[in-house]
């Protein structure tokens, strides 16, 4: 199970996208909200993963939202990639 950030483009949407390739069920985020749940995700459901979308928060209580959200969704959290 991974937790990436800044997946909307570049290099947090690859290693995202990469990870997925390799058989992880994923939770993501981006400032750019809207596509947490919808091209991103749906691209990597469509590979027979399971996605989940966050709330994007880089203050420390949003941190420790998105790794306990992460934890209870997945019931473990093997992976954190901040870009």
């Amino acid at each position: 199970v991974a937790l990436i950030t800044s997946i909307a483009e570049g290099i947090g949407r690859d290693i995202a996208l990469r990870l997925v390739e390799d058989g992880l069920d994923i939770a993501i985020t981006d400032l750019k909200s809207q596509c947490t749940k919808l091209d991103v995700a749906d691209e990597m459901e469509a590979q027979g993963r399971r996605c989940v979308g966050l709330e994007y928060d880089v203050s420390p209580e949003g941190v420790q939202y998105m790794v306990q959200t992460t934890e209870k969704e997945f019931n473990g959290l093997d992976v954190v990639g901040a870009s």
